[in-house]
């Protein structure tokens, strides 16, 4: 979208500057004119003519002159500009609705989608596959996550066992955009913590973290959780749609320690919903919808 605005904000500023140079021309011919005849609109000023007749006088001569350099100019400019349209590489109509699409698509997760929708090839298919490394519930509000070896997923409520399907979780009464159905959070991302994650100091966290202490259902490896807003994908036999990123919040900090939620903005993992029922294994393989 910025290098459409700065295209034409360059197409004004290239017009403005033509404008200016047309009118310093225009000037600079009639004011040559006028030297020339400096004599002759002396005269007629002392035989009494008015200088509202002679700048008429002027106008009258000019105006047809500069009409017609007007028009050749409209013509040649719009010659020119087809011609240059068609000596551009590339600009074929297919390319165009490729990049208007791709301009006017505000949602970064769906973009790979729609460009590859567009060029004709699936841009989930078999690019990446990965599993699931662990399970977690909890019964109630900032209780414990246990880790189970498998869970049922029902479609519209949640995970059999879970504070959200029963509607005791800590954020239960509040609404949000997605539901709250199931989380997924990365597996390399909790890893992280301990030494690639640095807070704004530059200090490494240090964080050692469980998966399940980051309260959320599922951990995974290999999966792209950030890309998965708006599009579908299979927790083993459970069709899945991410809805949101699972930003962290201060009752993680609470629950776990100072660091935890700065160490996992924009990589807390991802708000999904349930669309088929089925059961979620610890070894299953979660993989795009279209594979």
């Amino acid at each position: 979208m910025l290098l459409v605005r700065s295209a034409d904000l360059n197409a004004a500023a290239t017009l403005l500057i033509a404008l200016v140079l047309a009118a310093v021309g225009i000037y600079a011919v009639t004011a040559y004119a006028v030297v020339q005849r400096t004599r002759e609109i002396g005269i007629r000023v002392a035989l009494g003519a008015r200088a509202s007749w002679v700048l008429a006088l002027f106008v009258r001569r000019k105006m047809p002159v500069v009409a017609m350099r007007i028009t050749l100019g409209v013509a040649g400019s719009s010659g020119v500009g087809r011609l240059m349209r068609g000596m551009l590489v590339q600009t074929t109509p297919s390319i165009r609705r490729l990049a208007a699409r791709v301009t006017s698509d505000h949602g970064r997760a769906r973009r790979p989608a729609q460009i590859s929708s567009t060029l004709g090839y699936d841009w989930d298919r078999r690019m990446w596959e990965g599993t699931v490394v662990s399970i977690h519930v909890a019964p109630d509000a900032s209780a414990p996550m246990q880790s189970i070896t498998e869970v049922r997923a029902f479609p519209g409520r949640g995970l059999d066992g879970d504070r959200y399907l029963t509607g005791t979780g800590f954020w239960s009464k509040t609404s949000s955009h997605g539901g709250r159905e199931v989380t997924l959070v990365e597996i390399e991302a909790v890893e992280a913590l301990f030494g690639d994650v640095a807070d704004a100091a530059g200090d490494r966290v240090g964080i050692t973290l469980a998966a399940a202490d980051t309260r959320r259902n599922i951990a995974t490896a290999g999966v792209p959780l950030n890309h998965l807003v708006g599009r579908e994908f299979r927790v083993g036999a459970v069709l899945m749609r991410g809805t949101r990123l699972c930003e962290p919040c201060k009752h993680l900090d609470d629950l776990t320690q100072r660091g935890v939620m700065t160490g996992l903005i924009h990589r807390g993992g991802l708000r999904a919903q349930i669309l088929s029922e089925g059961v979620v294994h610890v070894g299953d393989a979660v993989r795009p919808k279209s594979s």
